[in-house]
């Protein structure tokens, strides 16, 4: 959890495409996004408002955005590490149905660079 900077709401007007890769102007930077869950989910759904919600991580100075369906809530759970997949398992928490998602893995996944502590600062 303490890789997760904010949870933000943005409008779906401010995606910009660069590339193959979607990125969205955030706090005087270029954050990159990656779609978790369904990969129909589209910005600008119409029970959205015309907004998406994004869980924001860090990692050093650089910022990539998680682009969820949906934040009920946030939890900080241990578990064991040898039952939960490294990127994304299923669990019950609190009687809901939750996904958990490793962020740093994620991370590390679609942005191997910045792994690297001399980008990662």
């Amino acid at each position: 959890l303490a890789s997760v900077s904010r949870l933000e709401e943005f409008p779906a007007r401010s995606v910009e495409r660069v590339g193959h890769r979607e990125v969205i102007q955030y706090r005087g930077g270029i954050m990159p996004l990656v779609h978790l869950g369904s990969s129909s989910y589209g910005y600008g759904e119409e029970s959205n408002n015309g907004q998406f919600q994004v869980v924001v991580c860090g990692r050093g100075s650089k910022n990539v955005g998680f682009v969820v369906g949906q934040i009920l809530d946030v939890v900080d759970q241990a578990g064991d590490s040898d039952d939960v997949d490294l990127t994304s398992d299923t669990q019950i928490i609190a009687d809901r149905v939750t996904q958990i998602v490793d962020v740093n893995s994620l991370i590390e996944s679609h942005f191997p660079e910045l792994a690297n502590p001399i980008f990662a600062a």
